[in-house]
């Protein structure tokens, strides 16, 4: 898969009563497909991934990649404070067709960098689709290093880095 192209993130769309909107979602990630975009970015960018009950994700990483039409495929932030459900988390995207998993690092608490490689080996592990990490310590709270991305790249963990 080309890690290249235009790279879209998606908000979740919820309706009035706070729930998921399937619909409006499948709608707005068929829209964008139909538009040429080349990868839906859905559950990252847009900081509502902590929200998202975790039956709602489900059904919205299936209805949005059900949605994607033609050539746009969809990349899921699978990022977690536990390294145990971003896993669940990136294997539940890869069986529903998402092209790339992405992965903030575990966040709240602030572990070592050698942890953090842990983390990002142990999804790497899970699924065979190519994992990016993002780096966005504005809101997880802490930066990833150049010099571990490299290493993470290096190894062949990581395909790529979302850097915000």
């Amino acid at each position: 898969m080309a890690l290249d192209g235009l790279i879209v993130p998606i908000p979740t769309l919820f309706a009035d009563d706070g729930g998921l909107d399937t619909g409006r979602n499948a709608k707005f990630a068929r829209n964008l497909s139909d538009a040429k975009v080349d990868h839906l970015f859905l559950l990252g960018s847009l900081g509502e991934f902590p929200s998202v009950d975790d039956d709602e994700r489900t059904r919205l990483v299936d209805v949005v990649v059900e949605s994607a039409t033609g050539k746009t495929d969809v990349w899921v932030g699978v990022g977690a404070p536990s390294t145990r459900r971003a896993v669940a988390y990136a294997e539940e995207a890869e069986a529903a067709g998402a092209a790339a998993v992405v992965a903030v690092p575990p966040y709240y608490l602030h572990p070592s960098l050698p942890a953090v490689a842990s983390y990002y080996r142990t999804i790497r592990a899970a699924v065979t689709v190519p994992l990016l990490a993002y780096n966005i310590p504005s809101l997880v709270g802490y930066p990833l290093p150049a010099d571990r991305v490299h290493a993470l790249a290096a190894d062949g963990t990581l395909a790529g880095v979302k850097d915000t």
